[in-house]
């Protein structure tokens, strides 16, 4: 036989999401929550603190509260709140010399809400509270996650991260610092400032500075979350939490049923119902209920045609008639029997109904005696070949069978069959793209798309070898996304038939043009391990095109035009060093399709924080690409990331700790000196460490001369971001050297240094005095003690004058043959000196006095001693006394040997 007989057994695709409420049945969702409104107070030297009711806050209303104080010695204040109020948490940072502390409470409003609240403080200091308002929220749990830390001195602070649970809810971060300046929150975090105050202790140690900044429905991200701010130098504490939206009811929308367009008489018609929360039916209802489905027969077709069952054989019959009682939640799925030819009409009784054939709205279902049937074609990979054959089989039918039918095949041979697909969703086909048909001849044929939209579809004939069963196979590839449906037409007989609709999902996703924002001439070397090419400064943006593609690396330049666009969430794993630390990627990691041109989006803020290298990774932003699950790929390598700065410290040689006096270091002298890799934001990158490769060797300079300086490069020993240069040794090169401070700068074999513009404080600038020990010839009687001048000296610009500052240096007193030697009659035993009087061993200088003393000889005796300080142990405080080179001080000091004028009585100096 040449005639086809067109059947469609059209198997819908079922989205097991949760589903269906229907009449009047509702069921919860969860609302977004939005911000009302901010307060702040702060008090000086009081145990009390009353802040005002933000404006507009209403019942339910969720306050949150932070309170926080710093004092000036290592005790923590603490807080006593109003009655309502309900601990968050608590977090404290401390020194030796000044803490902080921090609390934060919530509180759900009443009707009879009081316009303040006073929360009393445990000891007189500065405190800062703020409150910040919330509508939407979950009043019975309204804390989602929850985190916070203290942390030492520094210019940046970086909350924990969090997880937010639910999307529609709200990020709030909150710092506080004991300092009296205040400070705004870092736009990158994405953060509104709500509130930024300070107390008035101004340039105490007992001020604090208190910040809160609010996110709107933050991203669901795979990742922790996080928020920061820059400050000076000071201690502090922070903490993070997301607040959970409260439930909504939702009511049903409308009812939709889907079907293919086509009925045969000897086989059953899928019909599927949905329960729709929203007029796109993208959201179900998820909460049991009872409808009448109907298929009003029309012309001379009668009811008594009409079966129902609950499967596709018939075998189940549930109903004769027009009408169909259906009980189900979310989606259910009917089998509709027409044993004549004709036409019906799908409904149901609910308030709104609606039919669609893929995404054309018609609620008529013609039967037909004969027709196409597609086997139920599954989700395909774009790009990917069909790994199993599309069967398409003509088959004609009578009267009849289980459920009122029985089908026969029609005809075999090659036949030229008219094949057309349209785009249901995205509705619009990709211009130029086409559809692979593959027969089993291995021809190829490809078929142009049609959009949903238009009148009627674009058909290619192609030709296809039908079986004694008069069934015909062949392979698809689509190397686009999105969802389709094949339609086959024989114009010769007038028969049709189409598929099902099904989901040709991405292959994956390409990472290219990888490269810095600021300057694009940086591309990523993608580096394998610690010696590879440098790319990027942790903490610097660097920017990613991001492709849904296809299995041949093509984009899929639908994806992203979806009904509901689908989107991408990027994440990232660290590649190297292994066991170093992960860090964080921040930026638009969650990218929506809306913000998908072609299937393609190049974003251009993603920064991490730490010294590796990394991967990115990108999946579905929902992880269910039009309901057939999740995509993911993994980029290829990107780094080597390295410090954005260093920051030097270097500790004195000589700090007394004593406020009048200045530290310093000798020129000469080793010092030790402290370099911290940090990122763009004045985080420590822990991954510049020595033991895990990253580390580089660095050269220490005076602001990138390094003249004068021995002992000043770090090869090794950096551990967790930091290193130690323990033998830094730093000459002038003259001697008459006025006190000078130098400008620290820490250089690295990547070029990384501690020269930073916009922080000059990440160079420490330590004084250098050009020094000597000064020793003096004396004399005296016989019989009393000889004073000898003995002190360390340091070039003021004119002079050598005694060093005020230096409590820090030690000298041994010297003994006899080292560095006293006795002549005349005195001896070690007539007289031995003492240096601040200490008589023996080492002793420190005090404010640069030695304080040397012999005392008078025993039994009178006269004559001299020689002295020498011995200054090996410190060879910087050695001078170049007799023109020969550096050598230890010396003197003489005489008893007795010069008795003056026995002629004069008494003498005396006039001045």
């Amino acid at each position: 036989m040449d005639i086809f007989s067109l059947i469609i057994r059209f198997k819908a695709c079922l989205y097991l999401v949760s589903i269906l409420s229907l009449f009047g049945y509702s069921v919860a969702s969860l609302a977004s929550v939005s911000y009302v409104g901010s307060a702040i107070s702060s008090t000086s030297l009081f145990t009390s603190l009353s802040v005002s009711k933000p404006t507009g806050v209403t019942t339910n209303d969720v306050l949150i509260a932070t309170i926080t104080a710093s004092r000036g010695t290592s005790s923590f204040a603490s807080f006593t709140p109003p009655a309502g109020w309900t601990l968050v948490g608590n977090q404290t940072s401390k020194t030796s010399t000044k803490s902080n502390a921090m609390s934060v409470y919530y509180r759900v409003a009443t009707a009879s809400e009081p316009s303040s609240y006073t929360f009393n403080i445990s000891s007189l200091t500065g405190a800062v509270v703020g409150i910040s308002a919330f509508r939407g929220v979950d009043t019975s749990a309204p804390i989602d996650q929850k985190n916070g830390n203290g942390q030492s001195s520094r210019r940046s602070f970086t909350t924990p991260g969090i997880k937010p649970t639910f999307s529609g809810g709200a990020l709030l971060a909150m710092f506080s610092v004991a300092s009296s300046r205040p400070w705004t929150i870092d736009v990158a975090a994405g953060m509104t400032t709500a509130v930024n105050g300070y107390s008035n202790l101004l340039a105490s140690s007992g001020g604090v500075s208190l910040a809160m900044g609010y996110k709107i429905n933050p991203a669901l991200a795979s990742t922790n979350v996080s928020a920061s701010i820059t400050t000076s130098s000071d201690i502090g504490t922070t903490y993070i939490l997301s607040l959970k939206p409260a439930a909504t009811v939702v009511a049903l929308d409308h009812i939709q049923i889907e079907h293919d367009g086509n009925g045969v008489t000897c086989a059953a018609e899928v019909i599927v119902v949905k329960a729709c929360a929203n007029s796109a039916c993208s959201t179900l209802l998820p909460t049991a209920q009872s409808i009448n489905l109907t298929a009003s027969p029309s012309g001379s077709l009668g009811s008594s045609s009409i079966k129902w069952s609950s499967d596709a054989t018939g075998t189940s019959t549930l109903a004769t008639g027009s009408t169909l009682g259906l009980s189900f939640t979310g989606s259910t799925t009917a089998y509709l029997w027409v044993t004549s030819a004709g036409t019906v009409t799908l409904g149901s009784n609910a308030t709104s109904t609606s039919c669609y054939v893929n995404s054309t709205q018609t609620c008529s279902l013609p039967f037909t005696t004969s027709g196409f049937v597609f086997s139920v074609i599954p989700t395909h990979t774009a790009g990917t070949t069909s790994s199993s054959n599309i069967t398409l089989q003509a088959i004609t039918g009578s009267g009849g069978g289980g459920g009122g039918g029985s089908c026969v095949g029609l005809s075999s041979g090659s036949k030229s069959v008219d094949l057309a697909f349209s785009c249901d969703d995205p509705s619009t086909c990709t211009s130029g793209v086409q559809l692979k048909v593959t027969n089993s001849s291995s021809t190829t044929t490809n078929v142009s798309g049609t959009n949903a939209s238009a009148g009627s579809l674009a058909y290619t004939a192609v030709p296809l070898n039908f079986n004694s069963s008069s069934q015909a196979t062949f392979t698809l590839n689509y190397p686009d996304v999105g969802k389709i449906n094949l339609s086959a037409r024989y114009s010769a007989n007038s028969i049709y038939g189409n598929s099902n609709t099904f989901v040709v999902k991405p292959a994956g996703f390409s990472f290219t043009n990888i490269k810095s924002t600021a300057n694009s001439a940086i591309t990523n070397p993608a580096a394998s391990s610690a010696s590879g090419s440098k790319f990027m400064a942790a903490g610097n943006a660097f920017s990613v095109t991001l492709s849904a593609i296809n299995s041949s690396g093509g984009v899929a330049a639908n994806f992203g035009n979806e009904a509901s666009p689908e989107g991408a969430l990027m994440d990232f794993a660290l590649v190297a060093p292994v066991g170093g630390n992960p860090g964080s990627l921040a930026g638009s990691l969650s990218v929506d399709g809306v913000d998908f041109t072609a299937g393609v989006k190049t974003v251009t803020d993603l920064s991490w924080n730490e010294v590796g290298i990394i991967n990115l990774m990108a999946s579905i932003q929902d992880g269910d690409y039009l309901g057939v699950g999740d995509v993911s790929s993994t980029s290829g390598n990107i780094g080597r990331f390295i410090p954005d700065h260093f920051s030097t410290a270097l500790t004195p040689a000589c700090d007394t700790g004593l406020v009048s006096a200045t530290p310093f270091t000798y020129s000469g002298q080793h010092a030790d000196v402290d370099i911290t890799a940090l990122d763009l934001n004045g985080n420590v990158t822990t991954n510049y460490d020595s033991s895990l490769g990253f580390a580089k060797t660095i050269t220490l300079s005076n602001a990138g001369v390094t003249t004068g300086f021995t002992l000043n490069t770090l090869a090794s020993g950096f551990a967790g971001g930091t290193g130690t240069d323990t033998d830094v040794v730093y000459t002038f090169p003259v001697v008459t050297t006025a006190p000078t401070n130098l400008t620290l700068r820490a250089l690295d074999a990547d070029g990384v240094s501690s020269n930073f513009p916009t922080d000059p404080t990440t160079e420490d600038t330590p004084l250098f005095h050009s020094g000597r020990l000064s020793l003096a010839n004396a004399s005296g009687s016989e019989l009393l003690a000889v004073n000898v001048p003995f002190e360390a000296q340091y070039w003021n610009g004119q002079a050598f004058v005694r060093d005020l500052e230096d409590s820090c240096t030690q000298v041994t007193v010297p003994t006899s043959g080292n560095g006293l030697t006795y002549y005349g009659n005195i001896t070690a035993s007539n007289t031995a000196p003492t240096i601040n009087g200490v008589s023996s061993g080492a002793v420190a200088l005090v404010a640069g006095n030695g304080n040397m003393v012999f005392p008078a000889p025993s039994n009178k005796q006269t004559g001299y001693v020689d002295v020498s300080v011995i200054a090996d142990s410190i060879p910087w405080l050695k001078f170049n006394w007799k023109g020969t080179g550096n050598i230890n001080p010396s003197a003489r000091v005489n008893f007795g040997l010069y008795s003056g004028n026995k002629l004069i009585i008494y003498q005396r100096e006039i001045y």
